[in-house]
């Protein structure tokens, strides 16, 4: 009878790397808290998100978890933000995730590029401008409207006696508002400062975001050129 051996006998096991799923860019109101979630499958699966900034008072939490939490959403939170998932014999999957912040949407009626198209006043008279902006629908705050002449807000107090209107409507259903100033381009820029000349400045509106008063949305500026 023939005696019984033995062998040595190696066993392959492959064992598949993670894979993410669904974790697609991201389009986020300015002022809303969001999460981003990185779902994977796998085995003995650790999560790792980039430490990456969102932007001045913005906060970012979980990062050793499949949930990351951003916000509030400022502009400064545009970019991308990674999560790496790692298996229990160490192989690593990563994947980008883009967040693109969304502010109000600037609508006008009057507003020209001061580059391109000036609008052409005659001297002394009264002269109106309009902007208007539309408030994301989900936006948590209501924004706060006011002009600018060349970095100068209207309305301060050495203008108030220069026959400066400035008129803004609360917002409506559609969360529009609208703003509008009347003045004497000649008797504004006289009233600031005797020794100007010429009023061919930029007129800018300002749309301020809630408490976020460094988010803010403008048009191109607007410039009256006299006859």
């Amino acid at each position: 009878m023939a005696g019984i051996g033995a062998a040595n006998i190696t066993i392959s096991v492959f064992v598949p790397p993670p894979v993410i799923l669904d974790l697609n860019n991201l389009n986020a109101t300015i002022g809303l808290n969001i999460t981003l979630n990185c779902t994977a499958s796998g085995f003995g699966l650790t999560y790792e998100w980039d430490l990456i900034p969102c932007g001045p008072g913005c906060m970012t939490s979980g990062f050793d978890t499949p949930i990351l939490s951003v916000g509030p959403i400022v502009f400064g939170s545009a970019g991308e933000h990674v999560c790496n998932v790692t298996d229990f014999i160490g192989q690593k999957v990563s994947k980008i995730i883009t967040i693109t912040p969304l502010g109000p949407t600037l609508l006008s009626s009057n507003v020209s590029n001061c580059a391109a198209t000036p609008i052409l006043v005659i001297n002394g008279t009264n002269e109106f401008l309009e902007c208007s902006f539309q408030n994301r629908p989900d936006a948590p705050y209501n924004l706060t409207v006011d002009w600018f002449i060349s970095g100068q807000r209207f309305g301060t107090p050495r203008a108030n006696n220069a026959s400066t209107f400035v008129t803004t409507t609360p917002e409506d259903e559609s969360r529009i508002v609208t703003t509008t100033i009347s003045f004497n381009p000649v008797d504004y820029l006289n009233f600031i400062s005797p020794d100007i000349t010429s009023f061919e400045h930029a007129y800018t509106c300002a749309a301020y975001i809630g408490n976020f008063f460094n988010e803010h949305v403008t048009n191109n500026g607007t410039c009256l050129e006299g006859l």
